[in-house]
């Protein structure tokens, strides 16, 4: 694919990495929603509208944004995040010279780490995630079609999650300390399986890989 993509609401097809231009409603009120372009640009901002929406949701900071050109609109807007399964809070962030990307589930605060070498677009980013989240959801219970998904960026609001956000990266920043000290091969995957077995006071002190596996299990 020629060119680099915008974030904003589009359908992906994990095959051939193609956009398609898409008015999405979210299903929340006070929520909004972004129609694109053409070129994938987003050209207008629609509080208030309140229809079924069924795809991903990518709640992105401002360093996510900047990473992968995003051009969400609505400054000022108050974004409602209610703890949904199919959201996600995204996070660009650099240990010493090496990026990553952090995704944090609203719902059950399960955490992906990326690294973010060669990710920069938006395209790319999906490429590597979407694969990511079905073997996830797969592993616990439930499915997810990566061939037919629609993603909506909106800004990252709830500091509650962005405090989650920035206790993983401070799990991360230390795992990263230990091993360098240890001089020891930093596993990664490893890293994630313990972030996600530690407990949340915001999750009344349960761990994100059991509390996935609830509706997963039950949808299953």
């Amino acid at each position: 694919m020629s060119g680099s993509s915008s974030c904003g609401s589009s359908s992906f097809s994990a095959d051939h990495a193609v956009f398609a231009p898409r008015h999405t409603d979210i299903a929340q009120p006070n929520e909004s929603t972004l129609t694109l372009g053409e070129d994938f640009s987003v050209v207008r901002w629609h509080p208030n509208r309140i229809q079924p929406y069924s795809g991903m949701i990518i709640h992105a900071s401002k360093a996510f944004e900047k990473r992968f050109k995003c051009e969400v609109s609505g400054e000022g807007h108050v974004v409602l995040q209610t703890g949904r399964l199919d959201a996600w809070s995204g996070h660009f962030f650099r240990i010493g010279r090496i990026s990553y990307i952090l995704l944090m589930n609203d719902a059950t605060l399960y955490a992906l780490i990326i690294p973010a070498k060669g990710l920069t677009t938006f395209s790319a980013f999906l490429k590597v995630l979407l694969p990511l989240v079905s073997d996830l959801w797969k592993k616990h219970g439930g499915s997810f079609d990566t061939d037919n998904q629609s993603v909506i960026v909106l800004p990252r609001t709830n500091r509650s999650l962005i405090g989650s956000m920035n206790d993983a990266m401070n799990a991360l920043r230390f795992h990263c300390k230990v091993s360098e000290f240890a001089d020891t091969p930093f596993d990664l995957s490893h890293v994630e399986w313990r972030m996600n077995e530690n407990p949340y006071k915001s999750l009344n002190y349960d761990h994100p890989n059991r509390l996935l596996q609830k509706p997963l299990g039950n949808a299953g």
